[in-house]
């Protein structure tokens, strides 16, 4: 007999909001844009109590709200989402069997935890005041299937509703429709039937209702009541990657180093069993009669490489002072990525490559290279050159430091921009062109008078709309002059010609 706890967070993207704003007590707009026009995807109960609702333009909102100027954020239902799946570990207290549902819903399994929290219904005293003190509103209730814990989580009565194994008809007939996870569809096909509750679906002739609702309807249903099994599909909580040692007495330098090689060990072999490398590894030491030493390893691409981690490890430990000695060693790996896997044999021998290139790869190499130059040079002086979102030519790329580089790499997509040459002149020089037809002839440049034997375009390139009356628009045109050299040539409003690049 399963029991089955349902928290749900009807506020949790507007508390988010308000707790990384500090808590202020100012009205919450949550935005999204929709065709062109901002508009309220949700908001705080005082917005709400003023008029505010969602859907509503964020002009009539501020109308409505003249008393205090509101706090206006932007509307992230997947930032939301990775904020409660990130709850799911401090939440594991109560439960270690937790799924995400929907948004802004837990699922706690709760059989078998009489033992440890007494009463259901105190359990869910402790669950509820639990969420309220990290200043998320909460409803909370328990039942013996996820689907009748879920509809009373967020269509029940006030309180903290527990129902019985086996009296789930009873607690889910007055709920509105909606409260079986149906599709809207199927609710709006309920609703013109003027059907509106659960117990006016339970009384519909059940043979009749695969043919007019399909058979989601009656799988809901059955789900709720019991009838059909649903299994908690589980969020795995896995434990932090962090090892640390705590010594008897203040021990040397020597000692640190022996045994921060041990923990890096343990926790090379636990991120090789998750299939992960380090992003970055951050080692603490407590020092006695001294100031705590820390130290923080950015790394270039995820590596689960044990030599490569103590190489970068081992140079910042020796400018570490630890006065009197360290009495405790922690080493973490709070950012991990997934690290590159490759098939070493294909028949399951022990056979390696005897190639180490080979065995792990160029990008490996490089990253490692990487990494080495960042420590020794300073991570600003190891720079790569990254694209840029715009139209200007000029200001499509520029030079970043290559460890932040990488991580806006991974995390967007930056558009490829149109063909752009290979060599773009940092002041485009004057040319003259003789034009046929308003397209390029004969180009004057570096001395001599060079004939157009094919071309392309125009492309016209704008300014943004923020910056029109200080940039006029521009003519580009790709032109192969009689040498053989492909030109990028720059017409401007006013009627003159530069070259501003060439395809080397």
């Amino acid at each position: 007999m399963h029991r089955i706890l349902a928290v749900h967070l009807p506020t949790f993207a507007v508390d988010r909001v308000r707790q990384s704003a500090g808590g202020r007590a100012a009205p919450i707009l949550l935005v999204e844009e929709t065709r062109g026009t901002q508009r309220i995807g949700a908001c705080c109960e005082r917005a709400r109590a003023a008029g505010a609702r969602s859907a509503m333009t964020v002009a009539h909102a501020r109308a409505l709200l003249v008393e205090c100027e509101p706090v206006i954020e932007p509307f992230d239902p997947e930032g939301d989402a990775l904020a409660l799946a990130a709850l799911v570990p401090w939440a594991s207290r109560f439960s270690p069997t937790i799924a995400v549902e929907g948004p802004g819903g837990l699922l706690f399994d709760v059989t078998g935890t009489r033992r440890l929290f007494g009463e259901e219904a105190r359990l869910a005293r402790e669950v509820a005041h639990a969420f309220e003190g990290r200043g998320f509103g909460v409803r909370v209730a328990v039942a013996g299937t996820i689907g009748c814990a879920w509809a009373l989580a967020r269509h029940g009565p006030p309180g903290v509703p527990c129902v019985p194994t086996g009296d789930e008809r009873r607690a889910l007939g007055p709920l509105p429709v909606v409260a079986l996870r149906i599709e809207a569809e199927t609710a709006a096909g309920l609703g013109e039937l003027e059907i509106e509750t659960i117990q006016e679906v339970l009384d519909l002739p059940r043979s009749g209702l695969p043919a007019r609702f399909r058979g989601e309807l009656l799988e809901r249903l059955d789900q709720a009541l019991g009838r059909a099994f649903e299994p908690v599909l589980v969020e795995r909580v896995l434990p932090p990657l962090r090892a640390s040692h705590a010594f008897e007495a203040p021990v040397g330098l020597e000692v640190v180093q022996h045994t921060v090689e041990s923990l890096l060990r343990t926790l090379t072999k636990d991120l090789d069993a998750r299939r992960l490398g380090a992003r970055r590894l951050e080692l603490e030491l407590t020092c006695a009669e001294a100031e705590d030493a820390r130290a923080s390893i950015l790394l270039s691409r995820p590596s689960p490489s044990y030599a490569h981690l103590l190489s970068l490890l081992a140079p910042r430990l020796e400018r570490i002072q630890l006065g009197f000695g360290a009495e405790r060693v922690s080493l973490a790996v709070p950012d991990a990525g997934p690290a590159d896997q490759q098939q070493v044999s294909a028949w399951g021998t022990d056979q390696r490559p005897s190639n180490p290139r080979r065995r792990e790869g160029f990008d490996a190499e490089l990253g490692r290279l990487v990494d080495n130059l960042v420590l020794r040079l300073g991570r600003q002086k190891v720079l790569a050159m990254e694209c840029i979102d715009t139209h200007a030519p000029e200001s499509a790329h520029r030079a970043t430091p290559i460890l932040d580089a990488k991580r806006r790499a991974e995390g967007e997509s930056v558009p490829l921009p149109p063909l752009r040459p290979t060599r773009l002149f940092d002041t485009p020089p004057r040319v003259r062109v003789e034009t046929a037809d308003g397209a390029p002839a004969r180009i004057a440049w570096r001395g001599g008078l060079r004939d157009v034997r094919a071309y392309f375009g125009p492309e016209r390139v704008r300014p943004p709309w923020w910056k029109k009356g200080k940039h006029e628009a521009r003519d580009y045109y790709r032109v192969l002059d009689g040498d053989g050299r492909w030109l990028w040539l720059l017409l401007t409003a006013d009627g003159r010609w530069f070259a501003h690049g060439e395809w080397t």
